[in-house]
């Protein structure tokens, strides 16, 4: 099914325009246990600066810390923007995503609080909010020349509900109102075998969840590539097997690894 081939021009003018400036990027990436809080420093398309932070849990004070301590430091030459990954649903840098045990970015809200607001008044510099699988695939996209279509499908460690990321003709598919490759409301409905197991550590019930999802992607855009990021289900042909009980067409896989 896939066909290999250059991608369009676009691309190389996008990626131009990001090499002049000066931003930072944040991306959070919890899983059950913790959270790994990646952030880089560019410079005119160079990475100046790299570090990580684990956390058990994040909230809106651990970005807030990182956020400020890098404006600080960075006064000289000032951030063009900053950008910020975080799982959930974004809408006009608005977050869909309910506090939680170890996540809770929602201030002084239940939801659907304002992140791009909130630090651009912090720091009077314009802060961009993007889903963090989104993010991933639009990364994995630019690193290759070979595809055009993609279903990128993200499920961390400990989760039962992952995340898709659409790429067609090159660009990116949100939606409406943002929720286009969003996994929460289908999961309820899936058949999943032994439901009774339905424990985020159970390698079968992981394999079913994964499938199942890249199946629903399958079906509505045919993808040329699924990329997967599961550290659960690390071989691509574990999943091709799986997917054999569906009879679909053949499509090519690739593992992400963070």
């Amino acid at each position: 099914r896939s066909q290999k081939k250059k991608k369009k021009g676009h691309c190389c003018s996008c990626k131009n325009k990001l090499n002049k400036g000066k931003f930072l990027v944040i991306a959070a990436a919890p899983s059950d246990t913790d959270t790994r809080i990646n952030y880089r420093v560019y410079y005119n398309g160079e990475i100046v600066e790299e570090r990580a932070v684990m956390k058990r849990t994040i909230n809106l004070k651990d970005l807030e810390d990182i956020i400020e301590v890098q404006v600080l430091r960075n006064r000289e030459v000032p951030f063009d923007s900053i950008s910020i990954a975080v799982p959930g649903i974004i809408a006009k840098g608005r977050l869909d995503l309910h506090r939680k045990e170890t996540i809770d970015l929602q201030g002084n809200m239940d939801n659907l609080f304002n992140l791009s607001t909130y630090f651009e008044k912090k720091t009077s510099i314009p802060v961009v909010v993007e889903n963090n699988a989104n993010c991933a695939a639009l990364g994995w996209y630019r690193s290759q020349d070979q595809y055009e279509n993609i279903c990128f499908m993200s499920l961390p460690n400990g989760w039962l509900t992952g995340g898709q990321c659409i790429i067609v003709n090159g660009k990116l598919v949100r939606g409406a109102h943002g929720i286009a490759g969003e996994l929460r409301y289908v999961m309820n409905q899936m058949h999943i075998d032994n439901p009774l197991t339905l424990n985020p550590y159970h390698l079968d019930t992981v394999r079913q969840i994964v499938t199942k999802s890249i199946l629903l992607n399958i079906s509505i855009m045919d993808p040329e590539v699924v990329v997967v990021r599961c550290e659960m289900l690390p071989y691509p042909d574990e999943i091709k097997e799986e997917l054999k009980k569906y009879d679909p067409e053949e499509v090519e896989f690739a593992m992400y690894f963070p």
